[in-house]
């Protein structure tokens, strides 16, 4: 019994999100691990350096930074829901 209640709290889900972009929908919904998602974060962190040095040089990843800096903390749609927009 207390076997499977630590089980539940492990895949309790910590974050979620979905972002529209244009016709597409995606979602980030984000579980706890074992580990503390150090491979998870690493790989991610992996993934972004690869598409904003390798995929879209050219694009300036500041405006994101600077929009996201100024919506943190800022109350979401009541869907968590994200407009991605490309200009």
């Amino acid at each position: 019994m207390e076997e499977n209640k630590d089980q539940e709290q492990d895949k309790s889900e910590i974050y979620s999100q979905r972002v529209r972009a244009g016709k597409r929908t995606y979602f980030f919904d984000i579980k706890s691990t074992r580990s503390n998602f150090d491979k998870f974060l690493e790989a991610l962190k992996g993934t972004i350096d690869h598409v904003k040095t390798e995929l879209m040089p050219e694009v300036d990843f500041s405006k994101f930074e600077e929009n996201a800096e100024k919506t943190e903390g800022a109350t979401e749609g009541a869907a968590g829901d994200t407009e991605l927009t490309w200009e």
